[in-house]
C-alpha cells in the first residue's frame, strides 16, 4: 500500500512538472501577499517593529503552481535605520491537497537566502526551471498554509 502512495505522489509530481505552465494569476497573487507576509516575520521572527520596504523584487520562477520572488528588505523602524537582507519568498498551490478538499489550498515560505548579482540570478531562474518537480516538492513540504480568510 506504502508503495501505492509513493508511486501516486511521484506520478502527480511528474505530471505537475509537465504542466506547470507560466500564468500570472499566481504570481500576481505572491506580489500581493508579500508585504503582508514580509511585516509579520519582521514583527514576529525578528522581532523588528514597523515592517520593511521591499526593494528590487524579482520573480526566479513562475508558473501555475509555484512563484519564487527575491527582494531585498529594508526595515522601515528609525531604530534599524539602513539595516537590509536578501530575502527569497515563494507561494505554492498545493495540487494534491486542492483536489482533495475541492478548493485552492496555498502554502507561502520566507526565509534569508544570500544576496546574487545578475549572472547567479540567471543560473538561478535556470535550475528552477529544470529542477520543477524537485523544487515544487521542496516549497510544498516547507510552506506554512495560508488560512482562507487571509487570502
Amino acid at each position: 500500500m506504502n508503495n501505492r502512495l509513493s508511486l501516486f505522489v511521484s506520478l502527480a509530481l511528474a505530471v505537475l512538472a509537465m504542466a506547470c505552465t507560466k500564468t500570472p494569476a499566481l504570481e500576481k497573487m505572491a506580489y500581493q501577499r508579500l508585504p503582508k507576509i514580509l511585516e509579520r516575520t519582521m514583527l514576529e521572527e525578528l522581532s523588528i517593529p514597523g515592517g520593511a520596504d521591499i526593494v528590487a523584487p524579482t520573480t526566479v520562477y513562475s508558473c501555475d503552481s509555484l512563484c519564487i520572488i527575491q527582494f531585498k528588505a529594508a526595515a522601515k523602524d528609525a531604530q534599524y535605520e539602513g539595516y537590509s537582507f536578501p530575502v527569497r519568498y515563494a507561494l505554492v498551490l498545493d495540487v494534491i491537497m486542492s483536489h482533495a478538499v475541492g478548493h485552492p489550498v496555498y502554502g507561502e515560505f520566507i526565509t534569508g537566502c544570500p544576496d546574487m548579482d545578475k549572472a547567479e540570478l540567471k543560473e538561478l531562474k535556470a535550475k528552477y526551471k529544470k529542477d520543477a518537480v524537485k523544487n515544487y516538492a521542496y516549497y510544498s513540504a516547507m510552506s506554512f498554509p495560508i488560512a482562507p480568510e487571509d487570502l
